[in-house]
């Protein structure tokens, strides 16, 4: 009889008494390259509760990206250098792991969703020994337990015929199936947290709905927190818990999917929710574009790395880098505009809030 996740598995109580799963504090990440240092994250803190979804959104080249494989150990050093900062995952430090720990931590309790499947995927292993082959190492299991832990994974991902596919390659899958696969392959050690760096890029809408939904319903099955990499603020606004805006580099906004969207605080996340398309607009209006490009990080801006795309920059913006500014014990932004000594803005944002 096949195993199944649960009897492999069995859940584990909610641990929230102990504080936050994941937490990222003061996050620094330089690359050294021939051009210069790449300072690609600058500063970035964020928490991650058990069993919440926590979306990271901003345009190509904000951070994300880098914070993900921060996380993960996978930066490679160099030309990476963690300068500062704290990754503290069940009151652990990750930055102090040597390589035979994290081996240990990947995979088993954390794990990655690639954003193209076909390169995450090597072409010469079959997709059963694939998925079986973290769930061994992590477990211990003989490899008749894990083939079947392999089937069941494929069937509970939505693959057709597991007991076939599982002896199959990565080239005899579509784009969507292999993607689904990658998945199976992340949940085969059922880790607390999974990162999806954008995980639906390479495929198209209707598939791109459907390992949505599939990945919600997996977390919402197994009990495991998620990290969204993202610059869809659609999705963002269907599935995620908190919200981190990332922006050259840095987190400037931050809070529960409602308080982010209903109560926008930071000029760029503004600029994000104008640009989106809305089926209540009429169709002759064109869409609302940030203006410029996003700052080059072997050179940021001095003072606020927005200011020079920023349509309120104030001589401070330009001066000096913004404090934190908290609304709510969730809910915070990094802008001078809510010093109380600002000007009063209250930009027209489609269905947003006000400065």
């Amino acid at each position: 009889m096949p195993q199944t996740y649960e009897t492999i598995h069995p859940k584990e109580p909610p641990l929230g008494s102990r504080g936050p799963l994941l937490r990222v504090e003061n996050l620094t990440v330089d690359f050294h390259t021939y051009a210069g240092v790449v300072q690609a994250v600058r500063g970035v803190s964020f928490e991650l509760g058990y069993g919440e979804t926590l979306a990271v959104v901003g345009e190509s080249g904000s951070g994300k990206s880098v914070t993900a494989q921060a996380i993960l150990g996978l930066l490679p050093r160099p030309p990476a250098q963690i300068r500062s900062g704290r990754i503290l995952f069940g009151g652990r430090n990750l930055l102090e792991l040597g390589e035979r720990e994290w081996e240990n931590v990947r995979g088993r309790e954390i794990a990655m969703v690639f954003q193209d499947p076909m390169t995450a995927l090597n072409p010469t292993m079959t997709i059963g020994r694939q998925i079986a082959e973290g769930f061994q190492k992590h477990t211990g299991a003989g490899a008749r337990e894990a083939e079947e832990w392999a089937v069941e994974l494929l069937r509970l991902v939505g693959i057709p015929q597991p007991e076939v596919r599982v002896r199959q390659y990565p080239h005899e899958f579509s784009g969507g199936m292999r993607q689904r696969v990658v998945i199976a392959i992340a949940l085969a050690a059922r880790p607390k947290l999974i990162i999806a760096d954008e995980p639906t890029t390479a495929l198209d809408v209707t598939i791109q709905a459907q390992i949505l939904e599939l990945l919600m319903e997996l977390k919402t099955r197994f009990g495991t927190s998620l990290i969204l990499i993202t610059h869809d603020l659609g999705v963002v606004a269907r599935v995620a818990d908190r919200v981190l805006v990332m922006y050259a580099g840095e987190g400037v906004e931050w809070g529960t999917t409602e308080e982010v969207f209903a109560e926008t605080r930071h000029p760029y996340t503004w600029g994000l929710l104008n640009s989106l398309p809305r089926l209540d607009k009429d169709r002759r209006e064109p869409l609302v574009s940030i203006p410029g490009s996003p700052p080059n990080l072997l050179k940021p801006p001095s003072g606020c790395a927005f200011h020079p795309r920023c349509p309120f920059a104030m001589e401070i913006c330009r001066q000096a880098s913004p404090p934190e500014y908290r609304f709510s014990p969730t809910h915070g932004a990094r802008c001078f505009l809510h010093h109380p000594a600002a000007p009063r803005i209250a930009p027209a944002i489609q269905g947003g809030g006000q400065a």
